[in-house]
C-alpha cells in the first residue's frame, strides 16, 4: 500500500502495529515534516501507532511484540505496554542481546485526548 492509498482510507483503530522494518521511515516534505505510514494511519483515524525506526532482529522483535500485547490484555496503555515489555527483554536477555539495536527500534505514538 502507498502513502496515495493509505490517506484515501478511513478507519477508525484503536491501535495500529507495523512491525515491519522501517516503518517509521518515510519521505521529508518541505512545509509538511516527514510522511511515514505512522502518519498515514494517524490521518486516517487511528488513535496509536507502534512502528520501527530501522531494521532489526525478527526474533527479538518478535518477542517483543509478543509481550507488548499481553501487556495491553492487562490494561496497560499503548505506551507504557512496549515500555514494559522492552524492559522484560532486557531483563532477560544477555549481554550481547541488550544492544539497542535489537529493542529499541519499536516506536509508540499515541493521540491523548486531553479534554474530559
Amino acid at each position: 500500500m502507498g502513502m496515495k492509498e493509505l490517506y484515501s482510507l478511513q478507519n477508525n483503530a484503536q491501535l495500529v502495529f507495523l512491525s515491519a522494518c522501517d516503518t517509521s521511515i518515510g519521505e521529508i516534505i518541505q512545509g509538511e515534516g516527514t510522511l511515514t505510514l505512522a502518519r498515514g494511519f494517524f490521518y486516517t483515524g487511528s488513535q496509536a501507532v507502534v512502528a520501527s525506526l530501522w531494521k532489526t532482529s525478527d526474533k527479538s522483535t518478535s518477542y517483543i511484540v509478543e509481550d507488548f500485547y499481553k501487556n495491553i490484555e492487562e490494561n496497560q496503555g499503548v505506551s507504557t505496554a512496549l515500555h514494559n515489555a522492552k524492559l522484560k527483554y532486557l531483563r532477560e536477555h544477555s549481554l550481547s542481546d541488550a544492544s539497542p539495536y535489537y529493542w529499541a527500534s519499536l516506536k509508540a505514538w499515541e493521540i491523548i485526548n486531553l479534554f474530559l
